[in-house]
Order: structure tokens, then C-alpha cells, then sequence
């Protein structure tokens, strides 16, 4: 099959970096780790991601919701020490690519990686049959897979990060996040009930698939534009 695939990249097309891969939703405690040991084997390090999540395209019924939207993601990525981000559009056809295909046609030929660093999770490839010690035996550069569960202590996920905030405990999204949970969006016009009370709010419209807190009533910070 055609291994065709579309790169975006975010900040300057770096080649021969070090490369940490994964979908980085929410660029948690977990992900953090994993810079972090990137930044120590070298420097620059390229974040491959993709986008949409997977899950969208190869499994649409368990399709998560987001803690970060591309542009945050991205963002948080860079904040975190990483030279460059490139995305990749996660289509059906690249869904079907084999791990071997991954390897060397994205790898190799688009990013002459130098090093990989993963979670020990990582899956790749089609019907994700691809895993760490797979990219270890194949990929013909140093590979560093994390355990993260034993690095950080406790188990640190989007998952996990997830199901905090839609279940209401923001403190411990916040905690392995390393920052407060942020939704993003315009403000809209509202029923304005808020200021019949001597109480006005902002109504904000964030994206259909971000992941929103249980009803209840949160101290937070409004940020607008830049301030």
C-alpha cells in the first residue's frame, strides 16, 4: 500500500533529532517524564504526534474526549523544552500503515531519528501490533521506553486525568496534570440569568469533544486574548 502521509510541523522541520512519540493529550505528569529523559540524551527533540486521536479514525465509538485541544497540545509541548512538533494527520489510510512502514517511512526517511524515547505503552502500526520492544529490535537507534507507572509512583494517564475531571475531583487532574485543567473557547450570549441575580457570568462555547467538568460550581482563572 501507499505509505503517502501529511507532516505538519509546528516550529522549524527538524531532522536528526531525538524523537519522543505518543498523542501527549493533556502533556501530563507522564509525558513530562518523557521529555524530560529526551532532553537529557540531547538536544534538540522533536515531539511526533498525531491528530486526530486514533481512537477517531479506527475505533469511533471509544473515541476519547480532550484534555487539549492541536493548538494547546502543541503549545504545551514547546513550553516543556521540545524544539519542534510534528503532527501527523492520522487518516484511515495511514490507520493501515505496518509498524515496519511506520519505521522506516516516517522514522527514518522523514525524521532520520537519532533516538527514540516512549512510554512503555506505546503501540504503533496497524491495529497497533507495533510495541516498544518491537521498535527496540527494528528501528536501529537507541530506544528508551519508560515505565511511567514506576518513574512517577502512582499510575499517571490522560485516562486517569479524564475521568478525574468528569467525575468532579479537579485536585487530582490538577496534580498529575502539573497545572489546572483549561477550557477554550468564545464567549456567547447567554439567558443572562447570572446578572438578574447581582452575579454576571461569561458564557464560554468550548469544542464539542472537550472534556468538561461534572455540573457543580469551580474557582478558576478567565484568561482573554493574552491576559
Amino acid at each position: 500500500m501507499s505509505t503517502n502521509f501529511k507532516l505538519e510541523w509546528h516550529g522549524a522541520s527538524i531532522t536528526g533529532a531525538t524523537v519522543i512519540i505518543g498523542i501527549f493529550d493533556g502533556v501530563h505528569k507522564g509525558h513530562q517524564a518523557i521529555i524530560k529523559r529526551a532532553l537529557d540524551l540531547t538536544n534538540p527533540v522533536v515531539a511526533l504526534t498525531f491528530h486526530p486521536h486514533p481512537a477517531a479514525i479506527v475505533a469511533k465509538d471509544k473515541a476519547p474526549t480532550e484534555l487539549l485541544t492541536l493548538n494547546e497540545r502543541v503549545h504545551q509541548l514547546l513550553a516543556h523544552g521540545v524544539s519542534s512538533v510534528a503532527v501527523i494527520d492520522f487518516t484511515e489510510d495511514f490507520s493501515k500503515l505496518t509498524p515496519d512502514q511506520f519505521i522506516e517511512d516516517v522514522l527514518k526517511k522523514e525524521l532520520d531519528a537519532k533516538a527514540l524515547v516512549i512510554g512503555s505503552n506505546f503501540r504503533f502500526g496497524a491495529k497497533a501490533s507495533g510495541d516498544a520492544q518491537y521498535l527496540k529490535e527494528r528501528a536501529g537507534v537507541p530506544v528508551t521506553a519508560l515505565d511511567l507507572e514506576s518513574e512517577l509512583g502512582n499510575s499517571v494517564s490522560s485516562t486517569r486525568i479524564r475521568e478525574a475531571i468528569v467525575g468532579g475531583n479537579i485536585e487530582i487532574a490538577r496534580e498529575l496534570l502539573t497545572r489546572p485543567h483549561q477550557l477554550v473557547g468564545p464567549v456567547i450570549h447567554g439567558e443572562k440569568r447570572g446578572r438578574q441575580i447581582g452575579y454576571p457570568t461569561a458564557n464560554v462555547q468550548v469544542g464539542a469533544n472537550a472534556t468538561i467538568p461534572s455540573d457543580g460550581v469551580y474557582a478558576g482563572w478567565l484568561t482573554v486574548g493574552t491576559h
